[in-house]
């Protein structure tokens, strides 16, 4: 990636982390915010995130020009054509259908379904200081039947051009330049 990068954040990674209390779930089931399948910790999951859920997580983000979101997005049990949906400040900004007959299935949490994941990686244009970020889904099913979670959830944001400032005049009067450095 060029540019001078930062990672700001890096959650959900491992079996034994526990959730920073800015994630939250909405309308979700139950007070979990966590579940677990085999050996794998999620944010959100089975009886917790399906239909009518969202995940949400407000940053506070020092000043940069761009960031970038690196995280699995997982889809657990039976889904026929639903969506995962990740918007930032209310723009979509990565969509993916899943299916019953798509590639990569397996039967890792048990239950009525499989599972399967994709890594969301995307870089934005983005300077406000705070960033929304929402997850979710079209699913349509109760949440023991189909549902959805994250793990190994990363932000990173890039670092703004650092300028020098000048003038043609002692005590910052006349012509102002600015250099970038």
């Amino acid at each position: 990636m060029k540019g001078d990068w930062v990672e700001f954040t890096s959650e959900f990674e491992g079996s034994t982390w526990t959730a920073n209390p800015d994630w939250k779930i909405v309308d979700g089931k139950g007070a979990d915010l966590a579940s677990t399948c085999g050996d794998s910790k999620f944010f959100g999951g089975y009886k917790i995130t399906g239909s009518g859920s969202k995940i949400t997580r407000k940053f506070n983000l020092p000043p940069h020009k761009r960031v970038r979101v690196v995280f699995e997005a997982w889809k657990i049990d039976d889904w026929f054509g639903e969506d995962y949906i990740v918007k930032v400040d209310d723009l979509k900004v990565w969509e993916r259908t899943f299916g019953f007959g798509d590639p990569g299935l397996a039967d890792i949490c048990g239950g009525n379904g499989f599972e399967n994941f994709a890594v969301v990686d995307f870089v934005i244009g983005h300077e406000a200081s705070t960033l929304d970020l929402l997850i979710d889904s079209t699913l349509a099913k109760k949440n023991e039947s189909g549902s959805f979670a994250l793990r190994n959830f990363k932000l990173y944001f890039e670092k703004p051009d650092t300028c020098a400032t000048l003038y043609t005049q002692c005590n910052y009067t006349g012509k102002l330049y600015k250099i970038l450095l």
